[in-house]
């Protein structure tokens, strides 16, 4: 991993701002002249352990903000760092070697920091880019995020196809863009602007995601084996969510926003036609949260012939399906549901404010396998008042549902929650541990702890869960269909050794160690 020593080097290397702004008014190029590359870090963090995954999926969020720009800015193009496995020096080789006006940065709150020591280091270089970051992180603290990474030159907030767009037409004309609306910056003397955008309420307004700028083969099918080669690709048909769970940041908003059901035909038939897809992956908060919009769709995807072309799955809520729903997703190509149970007790989903019950999820399982549908089921770890008893009980339950698959992730405290304004102010026995945003993964208990379990209790129950789960005849199969081979055994190999009371780094046996 990176040092933050090195981070701050490079930063420091950077134009003064002021000479930023007056390279941005010197370039004064045309749109159609303007280079942007987009950018998704690559692996430099602790994102490793977290990300044990197979399935990276491709954003449909940057395919959206491509598609929507490149009409006017065709010199646009996309590197997919962490999904191609580049290095950092790859990754700088590629942004060298494309040569950008402006390099703008798409992460989660555990990639920021990876996304920032990239920027300082193109920065750094002859031709230093606009650099611009947008995420979940960026769009729940714009300000906080560009005083904290000063590589960064703007911080776009929200969604980002209009936004963009007018961006760089400013940064094409050689002009500050300050008084853009989701658009942050913090000017060379200090002085901060930016106000939020309002949501794009026309979701048909917006033209198709453009897959053509994404390197395809790098992504593996959700649930899927990699041998089995299937091309998914992502597809939303709402925006929004009208729940307040406390650990959410929503940076959707709360209003659902629908696109049309022909629209979304027109895009998986486009989707299948164009670029291959076998398998699509609705990447909606709540997909069945509009229940008339999902029949209707459902019913197209019958009457098209596309539910003969291909498969999909979803993420929605337990309590948010019945058995008429799930028989007419089966029929139309549906195969595999996550559900986000989040806990098997009451008590629990109401300091959530889940507004659900327990029994909801026991009962979806049951649907949903009658219908032959496969199922993963995500809970949560770590609620302000779990003790040790409490979180294997939710393991126990857990072990009950049997879903196909299950997720046991430690809660986060992510910038804009509920959770991380509790944590803060050491509010119902959350203690914020760190604000390092390499340590904010879901599968590492690093940055917060209650009062009943510090983090090395937590993770030691995380630990135990998964193998409590998955180290059963029927589920072991199951990992190596979701998990990296290699971080499977590096984990099972690590809970041995400390089951055995062996040091991490300690040597077994006499020999020398391993150079």
């Amino acid at each position: 991993m990176r040092g933050i020593e090195k981070e701050a080097r490079l930063a420091a290397n950077l134009l003064p701002a002021a000479i930023a702004f007056a390279i941005l008014h010197s370039m004064a190029r045309t749109s159609s002249g303007l280079r942007t590359l987009f950018v998704v870090p690559p692996r430099m963090s602790l994102l490793n352990r977290d990300s044990a995954a197979t399935q990276v999926v491709p954003l449909v969020g940057l395919a959206s903000i491509i598609g929507n720009i490149k009409s006017e800015f065709p010199e646009t193009a996309f590197i997919d760092a962490f999904a191609e496995k580049l290095s950092f020096k790859q990754t700088l080789k590629k942004i060298e070697e494309f040569n950008p006006d402006v390099l703008a940065f798409s992460c989660l709150t555990i990639q920021i920091n990876d996304a920032a020591e990239v920027a300082a280091a193109a920065k750094a270089g002859g031709k230093p880019p606009v650099t611009v970051v947008g995420g979940p992180h960026a769009s729940r603290v714009p300000m906080d995020t560009l005083a904290e990474f000063p590589a960064f030159d703007y911080a776009v907030a929200g969604e980002g196809e209009l936004t963009m767009a007018e961006l760089l037409r400013l940064v094409a004309d050689g002009s500050p863009a300050s008084g853009v609306k989701g658009v942050y910056s913090i000017s060379p003397d200090g002085v901060r602007a930016g106000e939020p955008r309002s949501f794009i309420d026309d979701l048909d307004s917006l033209s198709l995601p453009d897959w053509s700028a994404f390197n395809l083969d790098a992504y593996c099918a959700s649930f899927r084996l990699k041998s089995q080669r299937i091309r998914e690709l992502c597809v939303s048909i709402n925006r929004g969510c009208p729940f307040n769970c406390i650990f959410c940041s929503k940076i959707m908003g709360n209003k659902v926003r629908k696109r049309s059901i022909p629209g979304v035909i027109d895009e998986i038939q486009r989707d299948i036609r164009d670029f291959g897809a076998g398998q699509i992956l609705f990447t909606d908060e709540t997909f069945t949260v509009d229940r008339e919009g999902v029949v209707s769709l459902c019913e197209a995807m019958i009457s098209s012939g596309i539910s003969d072309k291909i498969s999909w799955t979803a993420d929605t809520r337990p309590d948010m399906v019945d058995d008429e729903l799930v028989a007419l997703m089966k029929r139309s190509g549906c195969f595999f549901l996550c559900f986000g149970a989040d806990s098997t007790d009451d008590d629990a989903l109401k300091i959530m404010k889940k507004n659900a019950r327990a029994a909801n999820i026991y009962t979806a399982i049951r649907m949903c396998k009658a219908h032959g549908l496969q199922t993963q089921a995500a809970y949560i770890l770590g609620l302000p008042t779990d003790t040790a008893q409490s979180v294997r009980k939710n393991v126990s339950g857990a072990l009950k549902v049997n879903s196909d698959f299950a997720t046991f992730s430690i809660l986060v405290p992510y910038p804009g929650t509920k959770v991380m304004e509790m944590a803060e102010s050491g509010n119902e026995g959350l203690t914020l541990l760190t604000k390092d945003w390499r340590l904010y993964g879901k599968q590492l208990g690093y940055a917060m702890e209650t009062k009943n379990l510090d983090r090395r209790k937590l993770e030691k129950l995380q630990r135990n869960a998964y193998f409590r789960y998955y180290l059963r005849p029927a589920k072991i199969r199951n990992v190596f269909r979701i998990a990296d081979v290699k971080m499977v055994f590096f984990y099972f190999v690590s809970h041995m050794l400390k089951r055995l009371g062996v040091k991490p780094g300690a040597r077994l046996g006499g020999g020398p160690a391993a150079q």
